[in-house]
C-alpha cells in the first residue's frame, strides 16, 4: 500500500533507511511499528495511540485492553533500543536521528550540529578539511580503544570462566561456541509460569498460534465464569518465570558474553515466530508454560504430551531403542525428566538449544546439563566423538531425582543424534 506521506521528504526517507537496515531485518513487526507511528505523524500530524499500534500492527482485535495486554508497550521498548543501535552502528554518519520518547509515540526528528553546519568559506576550506581529518583520525583512535576495552573485558569474562573450579572447560566453550559462533542474534526466550494455571481453567493447551495472538482474546466471561474469568485475567497479567528458567538466562548470558556475543532475554509473551528464523534462540520452560516449543515438537524424538484429564506429562518416545520404555512419565514431586536438544533454527541458519522440563523444577537440571564440563564429557562418550569433534545436533533426556519438589540430582537416560 502506498505510503500518505511525501517520498522527497527527508524524514520519511530516514524511516525508511531504518526501516530497511540491518538492524532492523529480521525485527519485522517492529519495522511495521516504526512504519506505521512515523507515517501516521508525517502524514497526519497526529501521535498514534497504543490502541492504534495495537489493532494495526500487532493483530489485537477490539476487545485489546492495554492495562491487560502490555505487547505494544514492550514492542516499543526493543524498538528505542534498536533506534539506538542504528544511529550508533549503521547510521552514525546520518545528517539527522530519529527517538521515540519514553511514554509517547511521536516520533522525534533532531538534526545533526555537523550535518547543520554551513559550509566553510573558500579561505576556510582547506583548514577546515585538515581539523576534519584530525577528528576524524581522533574518532577512529577513540573507538578502536574503546573496541579494545571491549574485547579485553569479554576477553577475562572467558578467562574467569576457564579459571573457575573445575578447571578449563573446552567442551563448554564448544557447545557455545558452535551454537552463537555463526554471529546471529541470540535470543534467551522464557517460559511463562502463570500460563499453565490458565490453560487449566480453559480446559485445553493453547496452540502456538493462539498464544501470540494474545491471552486476553482467549479469555471469555461467559465460557469461564465470572470467578475464574477474573483469576484468568489476573494470571494474565502477571509477568513471572521459573527460578530454573532464570538460572538458564543468567549462565546463557554469561556464556555468550564470554564468545563475544550479546543475548537478549526476553519472556514468552514478547516473543515472535521470527525469532526462530535466523536467529540463534535458546528455549527455556515446560511446554505448557512456553508454547513455543511446539514450533520444534514434532521434529523431536522425546515428544511432551500432557493429559489434562489425567493431569500428567510424560515424553513420548517415537523411536524407542532396545531396552527404552515407550514414555518417561512425571512423577509429581518425586521424578521429573528434562529434554535438552540443540537443534537448527526453522530455516536452518540458526540455532536453537532447548531446555524442556517435565516440571518446572527439572529445567534445573537441564541447565546444569548445558553448562557443566563433566556432563558434556559424559554427553561426547556416549555420541562416540573425538576430541576434535563438533557436537552434532542431538537430543539428551534426563531422569531427574526430585526432593520437595526441586531438582537434587538426575542422570543421562536417552539421546539422540539428529541426522
Amino acid at each position: 500500500m502506498a505510503s500518505r506521506v511525501e517520498a522527497s521528504d527527508p524524514r520519511w526517507l530516514l524511516v525508511r533507511r531504518v526501516a530497511a537496515s540491518a538492524v532492523m531485518a529480521r525485527s519485522h513487526r517492529l519495522q511495521a511499528m516504526l512504519l506505521f507511528i512515523c507515517e501516521k505523524a508525517l502524514a497526519d500530524g497526529a501521535a498514534a495511540t497504543e490502541r492504534d499500534v495495537a489493532l494495526s500492527v500487532c493483530g489485537r482485535g477490539p476487545e485489546f485492553d492495554p492495562t491487560e495486554d502490555t505487547i505494544v508497550r514492550v514492542q516499543a521498548s526493543q524498538l528505542r533500543r534498536k533506534l539506538q543501535l542504528y544511529f550508533a552502528t549503521e547510521g552514525a554518519h546520518e545528517p539527522m536521528t530519529l527517538e521515540l520518547g519514553r511514554g509517547t509515540y511521536w516520533p522525534a526528528f533532531r538534526e545533526r550540529p555537523l550535518a547543520a553546519a554551513q559550509e566553510p568559506p573558500q579561505a576556510e576550506a582547506t583548514a577546515g578539511r585538515g581539523r576534519s581529518r584530525t577528528l576524524v583520525a581522533l574518532g577512529a583512535a577513540l573507538a578502536a580503544s574503546l573496541l579494545a576495552c571491549l574485547w579485553l573485558v569479554l576477553q577475562n569474562r572467558a578467562l574467569e570462566t576457564r579459571l573457575a573450579p573445575g578447571g578449563a572447560q573446552p567442551n563448554v566453550d564448544r557447545l557455545w561456541g558452535q551454537l552463537v559462533g555463526n554471529g546471529q542474534d541470540t535470543v534467551v526466550v522464557l517460559g511463562d509460569s502463570g500460563l499453565p494455571q490458565i490453560q487449566d481453567l480453559l480446559g485445553h493447551q493453547l496452540t502456538v498460534n493462539q498464544y501470540q495472538r494474545g491471552l486476553m482474546s482467549a479469555l471469555r466471561e461467559d465460557q469461564l465464569g465470572a470467578a475464574s474469568f477474573a483469576l484468568a485475567k489476573k494470571l494474565a497479567r502477571q509477568r513471572y518465570t521459573a527460578l530454573a528458567d532464570v538460572g538458564l538466562a543468567t549462565e546463557a548470558v554469561r556464556l555468550c558474553a564470554a564468545h563475544g556475543v550479546r543475548a537478549e532475554v526476553l519472556l514468552a509473551p514478547d516473543a515472535e515466530p521470527q525469532l526462530f528464523r535466523g536467529h540463534n534462540v535458546i528455549l527455556a520452560g515446560t511446554r505448557r508454560s512456553n508454547p513455543w516449543v511446539e514450533l520444534f515438537e514434532d521434529r523431536m524424538s522425546f515428544r511432551g504430551h500432557y493429559d489434562l484429564e489425567k493431569h500428567q506429562f510424560q515424553f513420548d518416545n517415537v523411536q524407542p531403542q532396545t531396552g527404552e520404555p515407550l514414555a518417561y512419565a512425571v512423577e509429581w514431586g518425586r521424578v521429573g525428566y528434562c529434554r535438552v536438544a540443540y537443534r537448527a533454527s526453522l530455516d536452518g541458519r540458526g540455532h536453537v538449544l532447548l531446555v524442556t522440563g517435565g516440571d518446572m523444577s527439572s529445567g534445573a537440571a537441564g541447565a546444569t546439563f548445558v553448562t557443566s564440563e563433566p556432563w558434556l564429557t559424559r554427553l561426547r562418550e556416549r555420541l562416540h566423538l573425538g576430541p576434535r569433534d563438533p557436537f552434532p545436533h542431538f537430543e539428551a533426556l534426563l531422569r531427574v531425582e526430585l526432593v520437595a519438589s526441586s531438582a537434587s540430582q538426575f542422570e543421562l537416560v536417552a539421546h539422540r543424534v539428529v541426522p
